[in-house]
């Protein structure tokens, strides 16, 4: 894994947006900040994500309304994000987005957010706001030698893309990642969300389908990621069980094989939000 500085902890419903453009003004200052939907890669999500923290001197909370009330799960990811930063003695800095409050209790193992050194988060003074983050940062700008190569342009603008539901964009993004790196299954995997457009698969042409199955067999012969095997039981469920076609393998071979490969709850959450979709009742 590369070295990072800073990891951005964020609570995707009502953060997103102004965690991607504090990742992209602090790498442009010169800082190397792990922000998930640009710096994930194969391996388990949670031995990444806290490696990432590990090797960070710096941790930022994004914290929309409410962004905390579901920390009240052990397993929510925010939660755990913050709780391993405390643990490991990083520098926290919560950063406060308008009508954010804290809760009144929280967790014990996250409880210690509420008093650490924060920022209020604003979009008209965006400029002071990252000055002020810049001000509680253990961590320094690194001189232009320093700075990786920014090599994941494309695929990070196509997951944004994706995000905010511009498919054919999204699209385009990964075909031109892909013209020189061939090797990434998170490319072909999110290729295949692009492909689908935010529809059902069984809404989609077959062609299209053909295509998306291509993308995620390319993703599980170089990864073998539960995600992939798990979005391609999803494809054949919707769109062949569902119109009554065969295929081979049958969507439930797929899905033994994603849920044996250990899929968490998180990734299948992550998953539906980027098809903009329901999971059906039988996954």
């Amino acid at each position: 894994m590369e070295d990072y500085q800073i990891f951005i902890s964020y609570r995707r419903e009502g953060g997103e947006d102004l965690t991607g453009r504090v990742s992209d003004k602090l790498k442009g200052l010169g800082y190397h900040v792990f922000y998930d939907i640009e710096s994930m890669r194969s391996g388990a999500f949670n031995e990444q994500i806290f490696s990432a923290i590990d090797q960070c001197e710096d941790v930022l909370v994004i914290l929309p309304p409410n962004g905390l009330d579901r920390c009240l799960e052990e397993n929510d990811w925010v939660r755990l994000e913050i709780a391993h930063a405390i643990q490991s003695k990083k520098n926290i800095i919560p950063v406060m987005m308008r009508n954010f409050a804290f809760p009144e209790s929280l967790p014990a193992d996250i409880d210690a957010l509420r008093y650490f050194e924060g920022v209020s988060a604003s979009t008209e003074y965006f400029d002071a706001m990252i000055g002020k983050i810049e001000k509680l940062l253990v961590s320094k700008r690194l001189s232009a030698d320093e700075r990786p190569k920014d090599t994941n342009a494309d695929f990070a603008a196509g997951v944004r893309f994706l995000n905010y539901k511009l498919y054919d964009q999204a699209q385009a993004a990964f075909q031109k990642a892909l013209q020189t790196d061939i090797s990434n299954p998170e490319l072909y995997f999110y290729a295949a969300v692009a492909l689908l457009g935010g529809k059902r698969p069984f809404l989609v042409n077959k062609s299209v389908i053909r295509q998306i199955e291509e993308y995620l067999q390319a993703a599980i012969a170089i990864g073998n990621q539960a995600i992939a095997h798990y979005l391609l039981a999803y494809v054949k469920y919707d769109f062949y069980r569902n119109k009554m076609l065969r295929t081979t393998p049958e969507y439930e071979q797929a899905l033994a094989v994603a849920h044996h490969l250990e899929i968490t709850e998180e990734e299948i959450r992550m998953l539906f939000e980027l098809l903009n979709q329901q999971k059906p009742a039988c996954f």
